[in-house]
């Protein structure tokens, strides 16, 4: 109700419990005063002012933002936004889905939700949450670790559920780190309930202002698809040069969740900063380096940056393939900006949420995809063969002239993790 500007207010509240108490088979519930109080204090809610319009988010970001710096430094201010991902999509597909929503369909199989949240110095990047349509793709087989946080529902959607549990989670995170923090986020439909969270304050943009408010929105979710492009084009050049009797085989779900954790490491803090000054929301000071100094006023932005890196794939593609895709990398990047993410939540929605709990049958031990037309899991390498690859990786890096500690070090992470798996 928040995110269609319908204001709540108590007697609201509790002519809404009466009726799911209704619904529940409790007949005698009355939804005292009382109980609104506690109900309150229980989920931390509180009346503010609702803004109405656009023309809000000034005064929104003198008062409210203003009252979070004055708390927070800039590392523990953070934002989270869901984004809709065409997970397959190559640019000779891109006119036939560019623009669709896709409530249900063959499309819709092709779609993943990907919730990011970042502080606003870039610093830290939580793993992403990763939302598909199925539980236990063919894919997943033999898989026990994924660089992302993986839910599945039948729509691909977000849901106040995993939103409340991802939250949590967090909240798990920050208190391990002895940090508080303030999470900024929309008021769509599925930031409707939360736990009882100790070191997370929720701070809610003022409705029908995200597009001008929120950093992810301002090129963060544009530079992460764009590298997630970037990595489904090369990966169909290196198809090519090995010789794959089907270059442009389509990518599973696994291989999409590596994608997605690549391409979210691969978007810098400078990013990120420019982001959210961009949303003015005047988190970190300007401070004017060497570089800048020495700017001459023709450096690309990041969006402009990330554009050029995906056309010179998209170039080589063509070039390799022979076919011209006629599409430009705007609407590529563009293709799933209009994706559903989430569904508004009915009263039934919310009932059913709360039986399956009491039931606990939110999840299907044989949710297994059959409709997974892209090949079978890898087959499994023995822990010692693991160790031969690593050693040999470590031999290829020693002749690179970049290679640099960063890398070595990932390399010798990898070989005593595998070593204790086999020797112990």
């Amino acid at each position: 109700m928040r995110a269609t500007n319908v204001p709540i207010n108590g007697p609201l509240l509790c002519a809404k419990a009466r009726k799911f108490a209704a619904m529940l088979g409790n007949e005698t519930f009355k939804a005292s005063t009382g109980w609104l109080m506690r109900f309150r204090d229980r989920h931390g809610i509180t009346l503010t002012t609702q803004m109405n319009d656009n023309n809000d988010a000034n005064e929104w970001r003198q008062n409210k933002m203003k009252e979070i710096l004055e708390k927070y430094a800039p590392e523990d201010i953070y934002n989270a936004d869901e984004a809709g991902l065409f997970f397959q999509l190559l640019p000779d597909r891109t006119l036939a889905f560019k623009g669709e929503k896709c409530y249900g369909g063959k499309k819709s199989k092709q779609t993943l939700t990907v919730l990011l949240c970042t502080n606003s110095t870039g610093t830290h990047r939580i793993q992403p949450l990763v939302i598909g349509k199925s539980l236990k793709p063919r894919c997943f087989k033999n898989v026990k670790s994924l660089p992302v946080e993986y839910k599945a529902n039948k729509k691909a959607w977000m849901t106040s559920k995993f939103f409340s549990e991802w939250l949590q989670k967090l909240d798990n995170e920050m208190k391990k780190r002895k940090k508080k923090i303030v999470l900024l986020i929309d008021n769509c439909g599925a930031h409707t309930s939360f736990p009882k969270l100790q070191n997370i304050e929720i701070a809610f943009f003022p409705a029908n202002c995200t597009s001008i408010l929120q950093p992810l929105d301002m090129g963060i979710i544009k530079c992460f698809k764009g590298y997630y492009r970037k990595r489904l084009v090369d990966s169909i050049l290196v198809n090519f040069e090995n010789k794959v009797e089907d270059p442009f085989k389509a990518v599973n779900v696994k291989e999409a969740c590596d994608n997605i954790a690549g391409s979210w490491w691969e978007v810098t803090e400078k990013t990120i900063q420019n982001c959210w000054k961009k949303a003015d929301l005047c988190v970190m000071e300007d401070k004017k380096s060497d570089n800048d100094e020495n700017s001459t006023g023709n450096d690309l932005s990041d969006d402009q940056e990330c554009v050029l890196h995906i056309k010179k794939s998209v170039s080589q593609l063509e070039e390799t393939s022979g076919k011209k895709f006629g599409i430009s990398i705007e609407d590529y990047l563009t293709a799933d900006d209009d994706l559903m993410v989430f569904a508004e939540v009915t009263d039934e929605d919310i009932l059913s949420e709360i039986t399956d709990e009491i039931g606990n049958n939110d999840e299907d031990d044989d949710d297994i995809d059959d409709d997974d037309n892209t090949g079978p899991s890898q087959s499994l390498l023995s822990s010692q063969e693991a160790l031969q690859s690593v050693n040999s990786l470590r031999t290829f890096f020693s002749s690179l002239p970049s290679t640099n500690e960063e890398h070595f070090r990932a390399l010798d992470s990898m070989h005593t993790v595998l070593y204790l798996n086999h020797y112990y």
